[in-house]
């Protein structure tokens, strides 16, 4: 996808969670399809969607298609983790993430980003 197309998909998708109340969308499940078979455009995806949603849908994002991508890729949790410790509307995404499992490589970065909100 280019970038354009991401911006286009990225406003569909945010106007179908302000006009539906169904979770799954055409465009949620585009997406979902993305987290298995292109999982670097869906990466792009997902971060251009927190980015510009507003904040009142991240955590439907973070436990949405955030969650299903790191679920099937788990090597992307460290890039996860990087973004969310310099951008705290992906943390806010991050922190709905479920079921993933971290491995002992990034368990102390992704602490670490619990303590420093604490903190605050």
């Amino acid at each position: 996808m280019t970038n354009d197309e991401i911006d286009e998909f990225v406003s569909r998708y945010i106007t179908e969670m302000q006009n539906t109340t169904s979770d799954e969308t055409s465009e949620w499940g585009a997406l979902e399809n993305l987290t298995d078979s292109e999982p670097g455009t869906a990466w792009r995806v997902i971060t251009r969607l927190v980015a510009k949603s507003p904040d009142m849908y991240v955590h439907q994002i973070g436990a949405g298609p955030l969650e299903s991508l790191l679920s099937n890729r788990p090597e992307l949790i460290g890039m996860a983790i990087e973004l969310a410790t310099t951008n705290t509307k992906f943390r806010e995404a991050l922190r709905f993430v479920r079921g993933v499992e971290i491995s002992t490589e990034y368990q102390e970065a992704y602490n670490q980003l619990w303590r420093s909100d604490h903190d605050l």
